[in-house]
């Protein structure tokens, strides 16, 4: 993702990311500006501190290309009218939509849910405890029949 985005003009806002000399498996926060709908960085999932900023000037077209990615876990909208930013919102199939905000895990008493390709389920502290136990329906009768 990254060598492609290089490789299309995208701009690094970043420091440079030397592969060779990263140590203890840490990479550093990564951020392209300019990154289009094609880039591997906007098609693929990401887990890993990099972000792909897509300027968009055409709101209908933009939300029929993010939904048609197919991957469902964050988006963030940036706007400067945040009744606008939360119309759109709703138009995205996404789980969890920011506002102005970067994409970020929320406390754990907030569930985390996920949809399409990036999985259905939802993580948290209730989601953990129900994965941790195992349900099991008792059904009776007060009296016996005699």
């Amino acid at each position: 993702m990254y060598e492609d985005c290089l490789s299309s003009g995208a701009e690094l806002l970043t420091p440079e990311v030397n592969w060779e000399q990263l140590k203890d498996n840490i990479v550093p926060n990564i951020v392209f500006k300019g990154v289009s709908f094609e880039n591997l960085l906007a098609k693929e999932e990401a887990f890993g501190p990099i972000l792909g900023i897509i300027v968009v000037q055409d709101i209908e077209g933009t939300i029929q290309k993010v939904n048609e990615l197919g991957y469902g876990l964050q988006a963030s909208i940036f706007c400067e009218n945040i009744e606008r930013a939360s119309g759109l919102a709703h138009h995205f199939d996404v789980s969890r939509i920011h506002l102005n905000m970067a994409p970020s895990r929320s406390p754990d008493i907030l569930p985390f849910p996920s949809a399409r390709k990036s999985g259905y389920s939802e993580q948290g502290l209730v989601n953990s405890l129900y994965f941790f136990s195992r349900y099991k329906g008792i059904v009776c009768k007060k009296q016996l029949e005699k």
